[in-house]
């Protein structure tokens, strides 16, 4: 389709625009093998790190992890800041490197850097894969750790001798350097209460951050299930892990090593896990895409059934899909009552669908989805098209009904027009001729007359016949039963018609079986001869439907090669012009069976 439809930003930009995009993710994936090469490099020589080498590779992999996770984030989603948090994030992790210096000072800064980066770390994960919190619970829960972290870590500064221990990459033990920030002398066991409050708080708001993934990962909005299951269950792996290595590491040291490997590959899952969910859903979409189409092969597709598909595909049940139509927003539903757009802040999104620059359809829907515009887009550019090229179908096939009415109306005029005008015409020329011949009596005159009265005669049945091609009297008259039974008397084959209690239908539907079932007959004399038989079952089927069958055991062909004639195509266009199907099956040397139904009502969907 030339037309084009509102697809996402990155799929319809401009060749320059692409060029920008990928030149600034290209950018975050450069700042993020610099930022993770100086934090590698500065910390193996770290004089204060347990493991200095092996926390440097891993935490300058984390920096490169992140930054790369950014730059395929805001590639494939430019209108979104979630790609931009991301490398944030990436690039501030860098930054806690200072916590390997030995410098007092120096150190302090980077431990408050660090200290930051928790919460910075868990606004990210709690509002993946968004840029903003998506329930006021979630944005609760984050207030409350930011606050808990600002008044223990100013506690720390200002009372601690040395501040509270880092996580894994950033443990010095015993080796740490001084709080350079301590102003105030307090009893020695301050310290220890403060380290006690801040990794019970960072325990708890681990597994705070765990349990809300894990939701997520059981939501009704499939979509976001899958682009959040991922990161979940990575993180919920180091939500386990890192309370058993303040627990268990501190007092048994042997068991540091392991832990953190463990650790360490936990914590590089983290990046891939953001981009692998991100591709779970654009793979999600995709599928739900084609079943979109597998749609419009296997039935009709209406408004309704775009909508519930969507609805179905997104998770979003409240999904409503709005076209033009008369209202104060100048968009409607499926159902035609007017569709309100929803105000900033409701928690309801708008994703519209565009044609040449016109909006020619809208999604209103869940904010929760508008991080995903792409893929909501990408499904509703589907949608459009498939309402279409519905429409065009249903024009075709309305047209196609218009002609195949029009033919039969037409048919029926010449068949009354032949029997009330040319054929009682004949008919009175017949009367009078015999009234002449009877005043005549006996002659050369009278035998000319005999002739002439025999030559009526004959035009008389040939125009009878000729009518009864044309529409025969009695399928308008006694139905389709009726004329399939004196078709039979007629042909030169046999022809056996089952059609016990059809009854009358609609006589669109009637005609189109009849003349169906007429050139299926000629097809079988044709090609089979006079000693082929022709059986024709009719019968009522499910909900409106006139099932029919057409069998012979004549020579068959190969439906696979071009018929030469246009007796299959006039059959099938006939059959679908009213809304019902035609099958046609045969094997060369056994026979055709055509078959089909047709609505009783003359009309399909």
């Amino acid at each position: 389709m030339e037309q084009a439809l509102g697809l996402a930003g990155f799929a319809f930009a401009s060749e320059r625009q692409r060029r920008v995009l990928a030149l600034q993710a290209f950018a975050f994936a450069c700042a993020g093998v610099v930022a993770g090469a100086v934090t590698t490099g500065f910390l193996v020589r770290s004089p204060v790190l347990l493991d200095a080498g092996s926390s440097g590779v891993t935490r300058g992999l984390i920096v490169l992890g992140y930054c790369s996770a950014g730059a395929y984030t805001f590639w494939r989603r430019p209108r979104s800041r979630t790609g931009a948090l991301i490398a944030g994030i990436g690039l501030l992790y860098a930054l806690t490197s200072l916590n390997g210096s030995g410098n007092d000072l120096v150190f302090t800064i980077g431990m408050t850097v660090w200290a930051g980066f928790t919460v910075c770390l868990a606004y990210l994960y709690l509002c993946f894969p968004r840029s903003r919190p998506e329930t006021r619970i979630e944005a609760g829960f984050l207030a409350a750790y930011g606050v808990v972290v600002t008044v223990v870590w100013t506690a720390a500064l200002v009372f601690a001798d040395k501040l509270p221990r880092a996580a894994a990459f950033s443990d010095c033990s015993d080796r740490c350097p001084k709080n350079a920030f301590h102003l105030v002398e307090a009893p020695s066991g301050v310290s220890s209460l403060i380290a006690h409050v801040w990794n019970a708080g960072t325990a708890l708001a681990l597994v705070g951050v765990a349990v809300v993934l894990l939701r997520k990962t059981r939501a009704a909005d499939r979509l976001r299930r899958r682009a959040v299951e991922p990161l979940g269950y990575a993180f919920a792996g180091t939500a386990l892990l890192y309370p058993v290595y303040l627990l268990v590491g501190y007092d048994h040291p042997g068991t540091k090593p392991a832990l953190r490997a463990v650790l360490a590959v936990l914590q590089l899952s983290i990046p891939v896990a953001l981009v692998l969910g991100q591709v779970r859903g654009r793979m999600f979409a995709a599928t739900k895409a084609g079943a979109l189409a597998a749609t419009g092969a296997d039935g009709p597709v209406t408004p309704e059934v775009v909508e519930s598909m969507v609805r179905d595909a997104l998770g979003d049940p409240m999904l409503v899909l709005a076209v033009p139509g008369d209202g104060p927003s100048g968009f409607v539903g499926v159902d035609g009552t007017p569709v309100t757009l929803p105000e900033p802040g409701s928690g309801r999104a708008v994703t519209p669908v565009l044609r040449q620059g016109r909006t020619v359809a809208m999604f209103v829907h869940h904010d929760a989805l508008d991080a995903d515009a792409a893929i909501v887009e990408g499904l509703a550019a589907t949608s459009l098209m498939l309402l279409e090229n519905a429409e065009l179908v249903a024009g075709l096939r309305a047209s196609r009904e218009r002609i195949v009415t029009a033919t039969e109306n037409e048919r029926l005029r010449l068949e009354r027009d032949l029997h009330d005008g040319a054929q009682q015409r004949l008919m009175a020329i017949q009367i009078k001729l015999s009234l002449l011949r009877d005043a005549i009596g006996d002659g050369d005159v009278a035998s000319k007359l005999d002739e002439i009265g025999d030559d009526a005669t004959a035009a008389v049945d040939e125009l009878r016949g000729l009518a009864h091609g044309i529409y025969p009297t009695v399928l308008r008259e006694r139905g389709l039963e009726a004329a399939l039974r004196a078709l039979a008397r007629t042909t030169p084959t046999q022809l056996d018609v089952a059609a016990d209690g059809l009854g009358r239908f609609d006589p669109t539907a009637e005609a189109a079986i009849y003349f169906c079932a007429v050139e299926a007959i000629q097809n079988a004399t044709k090609h089979g001869g006079a000693d082929v038989s022709v059986s024709v079952s009719l019968r009522r089927g499910e909900g409106d439907a006139v099932v029919f069958a057409i069998e012979d055991d004549g020579v068959g062909f190969d439906p696979a090669r071009p018929a030469g004639g246009i007796g299959l195509v006039s059959m099938r266009d006939r059959i679908e012009a009213i809304g019902g199907r035609l099958t046609i099956g045969s094997v060369p040397g056994r026979g055709t069976t055509i078959g089909g139904s047709v609505p009783a009502s003359g009309s399909g969907p």
